[in-house]
């Protein structure tokens, strides 16, 4: 199969055209999906043999990619469809590179956030530990962005997500890996961004969120050339630690962050022009922005009072690719000020 991408709402419908009948199908989706669309999983079962794994929790576990690798041992499939948020998506691409398939793989996204299905990592966590699968083997072979899959997902939800592919970006323009190739496009997801992300959250508006998940979708682009830095170095340990949404956890981290690199840039414009800040106003702008979303702007308010394991328990590959060097007193400055 070679690799396609549909997008658009109603995009869906061109799934048929990456299968054949009759062939076998291995459906990494949780029940609360299938549940809130039955209409996709019905079309499949005319044309193919669906065996569907629905035992998918958030921030997979490795323990359990391995137990889905003992599970479906023995049994060969056409194709991978992993429909689902970027858990699921991570899943299905551990879950292949643990089993060691060929398999090709079609992934669905219904969350806008980690655009999962436009890298070559998965993120799955070890004894509370966040590993990441780094291999260009993990890019699936087919996407789809239909964003009638983003509508009618609870608020809280499609803000933490936003706030992944609005940081994913950020991040990637300023990181020390960056091309021209990926800052083209940070800079598209954050146009898209400035415009919709406010709507999509507080919304069911379509346009809007077709906008967010192509915003998504160009940020996970962007990130699998330069990677992420500081923001994404800290928030693992936030995660597993406090159980704070991936998305928020990393939002959390940029307050402070954003003037620190934001020094260390050549040429900070483009970056300052696409967010539509000043060079002093992102700390405000981006506290107003999470009120706006209904998401905390601190720590503290979430009940995490130290910021010393946070730091201590930093991702180092991460923060290496960070424009400025950071010392541990710099890591508690940036999470200080949000924990009081």
């Amino acid at each position: 199969m070679s690799n396609h991408k549909y997008d658009g709402r109603g995009s869906t419908e061109m799934l048929c055209k990456e299968l054949q009948e009759g062939e076998h199908v291995l459906l990494f989706a949780t029940l609360n999906t299938l549940k809130r669309f039955p209409a996709v999983e019905n079309a499949l079962h005319p044309h193919v043999n669906i065996r569907l794994y629905p035992h998918i929790e958030p921030n997979p576990r490795y323990e359990a990619v391995m137990n889905a690798c003992g599970e479906l041992e023995g049994h060969d499939y056409d194709h991978i469809i992993a429909w689902g948020g970027g858990s699921v998506i991570d899943f299905a691409k551990a879950f292949r590179h643990y089993s060691k398939r060929s398999t090709p793989l079609i992934a669905i996204p219904t969350t806008a956030g980690t655009g999962s299905e436009a890298t070559q990592f998965a993120v799955i966590y070890k004894d509370g530990v966040k590993q990441s699968i780094d291999e260009p083997s993990l890019l699936p072979e087919c996407v789809i962005l239909d964003s009638q899959f983003c509508e009618n997902t609870p608020r809280r939800l499609k803000a933490c997500c936003a706030m992944d592919a609005y940081c994913q970006a950020i991040e990637s323009y300023w990181a020390r890996r960056a091309t021209e190739e990926s800052r083209g496009y940070a800079l598209k997801a954050l146009n898209l961004c400035r415009e919709c992300l406010v709507q999509a959250v507080n919304s069911n508006d379509s346009v809007a969120n077709e906008q967010m998940l192509a915003a998504s979708h160009f940020a996970g682009k962007a990130i699998n050339i330069s990677r992420t830095t500081a923001a994404h170095a800290l928030s693992y340990k936030i995660t597993s630690a406090y159980g704070i949404p991936h998305g928020h956890a990393v939002a959390l981290c940029m307050t402070n962050l954003f003037p620190m690199n934001l020094r260390c840039l050549d040429d900070p414009s483009p970056l300052l022009t696409a967010l539509g800040v000043a060079s002093n106003g992102f700390p405000e702008h981006f506290r107003q922005l999470l009120q706006q979303i209904g998401l905390e702007t601190d720590l503290l308010s979430l009940g995490i009072s130290s910021a010393t394991a946070i730091a201590d328990a930093v991702n180092l590959q991460r923060l290496a690719n960070n424009p400025c060097p950071l010392s541990h007193t710099d890591l508690l400055r940036i999470l200080v000020d949000e924990a009081g």
